[in-house]
C-alpha cells in the first residue's frame, strides 16, 4: 500500500513538471521569449527553453535531496 502511493505521488509530480513546461513553452511563444534579449526569434526561443530546462532539473534534483532525508 505504501509503494503505490509513492508511485502515485511520483506520477503526479512528473505530470506537473510536463504540464508546467507545456504551458510555460506555450506562454513564452505568445508573449515572443519576453525577458530573454537577442535580435532573432531563434536565440531568444533557445535561452527561454534552455531555462526551462535548468528549472526542471533544480525541481528534480530538490525532490531527489528531500526523498533522502
Amino acid at each position: 500500500m505504501e509503494v503505490e502511493k509513492y508511485a502515485k505521488k511520483k506520477k503526479t509530480i512528473l505530470l506537473c513538471i510536463g504540464f508546467f513546461v507545456l504551458i510555460s513553452l506555450i506562454v513564452g511563444a505568445f508573449l515572443d521569449f519576453y525577458p530573454f534579449l537577442g535580435d532573432d526569434i531563434v536565440v531568444r526561443e533557445v535561452q527561454f527553453c534552455t531555462f526551462l530546462i535548468c528549472m526542471v532539473i533544480a525541481v528534480c534534483t530538490i525532490l531527489i535531496i528531500s526523498e533522502d532525508k
